[in-house]
């Protein structure tokens, strides 16, 4: 008999041999989804999934599917394994593969599904009562045999103990679950949490998170918004009918990322930082020369921290390492009034993604150091740094900036060509004046400041312009 720990789960830290099973009563409106198999059940599920696994892997995660469509992490000793019967779902962890089926008892005609999978019942040898009892055991057996494969019930080899345990459980009355781990079973720990806990759990994160940069910004006034999921960050801030300045909004997928010149920003779920921050400015909207500049140098200055890597920043809007983008930046006018605007400044940073195979252009943070961060902290000292960045560009302008750009400015000295509208002049790239403009001497030597257009490096190929 193995120990079950019915308690809170202290420690994170997985030794082997070790299960951890969390087991939360779903509600009602989720449960007909289930039934329904609509897409808020998988996006709850999901959510549920991703909220624990920020407990183990703090510092990022991908979830990704195989042949058989069964989730697995990609990259990490941490494996998982979720099952759901009525009102309850349940999840395991553990560091070997593992598989867990809950069902839940009930009458029904058990002989049927008894000869399907396993064959004529031999069921003489227990009362009458327990006969649906025989079968569940030996069907959540199997199922979770079936799980730890990453099979399917439809296409999985004979059980076999010899590299796999098994274990019975019954979590609640009414239910019946076994686990399969790959190795020797040493403890289970389980934790019941309620549904409402989960959520209460995310708003009492978001609370603390917000208080935080309260503290580090400083500022008393902070809206903070995380979001699982949403069409674009700059919609989400652009639709609150009373906005608090600043207002903070980051979330782990937008399915309609927003781009400079219309195009789509495209990011995976929960690898990155896809974020928009609504400021009301110190300045007029015909004061905001180089603000893009500033907010691209504010990133580029945090990312050469976190990796002491050395990043570029190119004009207007972009940053790069190794002729790879690494991340954009999206300005809009909010609104405009005689001595102050309010702006949304959205940027979208690849920090965890590993995969860049429609994107060839691309880079990551974990790319460019096979390192993994901590998305929020790495979010904490973005908004530390442009937060700063920003009062100085509101009672200074752009030049108090210049030095930074001469550092940090991939264009300078480089053969370019700038395209606007219908029109494109080449030239050499001489830095930047005083108001975040682009200096371009041409062929015949005359000097160009422009303020917008769309850049391409001439040793890039023409599907690198950004």
């Amino acid at each position: 008999m193995h120990p079950m720990n019915w308690s809170s789960i202290q420690n994170y830290q997985l030794q082997a041999g070790q299960i951890h099973v969390w087991l939360i009563k779903l509600p009602d409106d989720v449960i007909h989804a289930m039934h329904e198999k609509n897409h808020q059940y998988k996006h709850e599920r999901r959510l549920i999934l991703e909220m624990i696994l920020e407990n183990y892997l703090p510092h990022g995660f991908q979830i990704l599917e195989n042949e058989s469509g069964k989730p697995y992490l990609a990259n990490h000793e941490l494996y998982f394994n979720t099952s759901h019967t009525g009102p309850y779902l349940a999840l395991a962890f553990s560091t070997t593969e593992i598989g867990i089926d809950i069902e839940k008892f009930k009458l029904r005609d058990f002989k049927v599904f008894y000869e399907k999978f396993f064959g004529q019942p031999d069921l003489e040898a227990y009362p009458t009562y327990l006969h649906g009892l025989e079968f569940l055991k030996k069907w959540a057996k199997t199922e979770a045999w079936v799980k730890a494969l990453g099979k399917t019930i439809f296409n999985y080899p004979p059980i076999q103990t010899q590299d796999y345990q098994f274990v019975s459980f019954t979590p609640k009355i009414g239910l019946i679950g076994s686990i399969c781990l790959k190795g020797q079973v040493k403890d289970i720990f389980i934790r019941e949490l309620n549904w409402s806990d989960t959520h209460t759990y995310h708003q009492h994160i978001t609370q603390a998170y917000e208080n935080d940069l309260r503290k580090k910004l400083p500022t008393t006034e902070l809206k903070l918004y995380l979001l699982d999921e949403t069409p674009s960050t700059q919609e989400f801030l652009k639709g609150i009918p009373q906005p608090t300045f600043p207002s903070i909004c980051h979330t782990e997928a937008q399915s309609q990322g927003k781009g400079r010149l219309g195009r789509t920003w495209q990011s995976g779920k929960s690898q990155n930082i896809l974020c928009s921050i609504l400021l009301h400015m110190k300045r007029p909207a015909n004061q905001l020369e180089g603000l893009s500049l500033v907010v691209g140098l504010s990133i580029a200055k945090v990312i050469h921290q976190a990796t002491q890597k050395d990043v570029k920043v190119k004009w207007p809007n972009d940053i790069y390492y190794e002729n790879k983008k690494l991340a954009g930046i999206l300005i809009e006018l909010f609104k405009n009034h005689t001595d102050t605007s309010e702006v949304i400044i959205g940027f979208g940073l690849n920090v965890n993604e590993d995969t860049f195979e429609l994107l060839p252009t691309a880079h990551s943070l974990y790319a460019m150091t096979q390192h993994k961060f901590n998305r929020r902290e790495l979010l904490t000292q973005l908004m530390i740094q442009i937060y700063q960045d920003l009062k100085t560009f509101e009672q200074q302008g752009f030049k108090a900036f210049m030095q930074d750009w001469e550092h940090y400015d991939l264009l300078k000295h480089k053969t370019v060509c700038l395209t606007q509208v219908k029109q494109a002049l080449k030239g050499i790239a001489e830095g930047v004046n005083q108001q975040g403009n682009l200096q371009l001497r041409d062929q015949e030597g005359i000097l160009h400041e422009v303020g917008f257009g769309e850049v391409s490096i001439q040793s890039f190929s023409s599907d690198e312009k950004d």
